[in-house]
């Protein structure tokens, strides 16, 4: 990883692009979130096949970043050979899996094995997510951008192997005693803003493709506004409600789908006294900073 941020200084790339479809466009939204905090560079994130078909590069010196766990996604690997052979852009592969396809294509690769086949696989993400983080934090830091809280932020990723771990061993009961409490609800909406956008969003996939229950997930600031009208006690709300800009909204947004009749699941940081007063169930993780949050809900989404 660092390797791969030394020539990326060094070829001082202006501008990133993320692409990946499903929850590697997730995570590419994630990225395009990450970079400009931690790099100063723009970034954006971008569905695969969107990109392949409608994007348009900008007058910036670019660097694509294709995502995908198998590294065999079609409209991936589509994207990828439209971005090398129309536009000459160099790729930058990060795939869960060893001699694939992605891999061939992209001129480097940060290639983790998590040994995925199909489906759901807790460690898949999680990786994706601590290669993207670090990825950006070697890319600040070779370029000097010094982003604040870099060194704590480094830190914290070093500690959240056995945090992680630990909630495992310690919360998947309580994650399955909330599951079968809503095991019947016709659909569920998860909300998440900030860098647990991608979080909302990975959740609902998740829940999606193990149970075949409908989700929609919301921005913080949309949910009173589009899903008022659909509240209903058979249709769960849940919330991933992290300290930072984003959690008084958040809790509105709980106290709205309680107005409405919506049973409502938050999942807050230890310590947290106010919304576990109002919510229906609460789930607690380790108090990591808001920037973090994403890899505990990660984890939740697909428990």
């Amino acid at each position: 990883i660092n390797a791969v941020a030394a020539a990326i200084a060094q070829e001082h790339y202006e501008h990133f692009v993320f692409i990946g479809c499903g929850s590697a466009y997730y995570t590419s939204l994630l990225g395009a979130f990450l970079f400009p905090r931690l790099t100063g560079r723009i970034a954006e994130g971008v569905e695969a096949w969107e990109f392949r078909h409608y994007w348009q590069p900008p007058l910036r010196k670019t660097l694509v970043v294709a995502q995908s766990a198998t590294g065999g996604s079609i409209e991936v690997l589509e994207a990828v050979r439209h971005a090398k052979t129309a536009w000459q852009l160099p790729v930058l592969a990060i795939t869960n899996t060893a001699d694939s396809p992605l891999e061939s294509l992209a001129d480097t690769a940060l290639v983790f094995p998590t040994g995925q086949k199909t489906g759901p696989d807790i460690c898949v993400i999680t990786v994706r997510l601590m290669v993207l983080y670090l990825l950006a934090l070697a890319v600040g830091r070779e370029s000097q951008f010094g982003a604040p809280g870099a060194e704590g932020l480094l830190l914290s990723l070093s500690a959240l192997p056995d945090q992680l771990e630990q909630f495992l061993q310690q919360r998947e009961g309580e994650v399955r005693q909330i599951a079968e409490a809503h095991q019947h609800q016709s659909c569920f909406f998860v909300v998440g803003g900030g860098p647990n956008w991608f979080t909302a969003l990975e959740a609902a996939l998740k829940i999606e493709e193990e149970s075949r229950t409908p989700c929609r997930a919301y921005q913080t600031g949309d949910f009173p506004h589009m899903a008022i009208s659909l509240l209903a006690p058979d249709r769960t709300t849940l919330v991933f409600a992290p300290p930072g800009p984003h959690y008084e909204r958040l809790h509105t947004c709980v106290r709205t789908a309680q107005v409405g009749g919506s049973p409502t699941i938050a999942v807050v940081a230890e310590g947290d006294e106010v919304l576990p007063r109002i919510a229906q169930n609460c789930l607690f993780v380790p108090p990591v900073d808001e920037l973090l949050f994403p890899f505990f809900g990660t984890v939740i989404g697909q428990l």
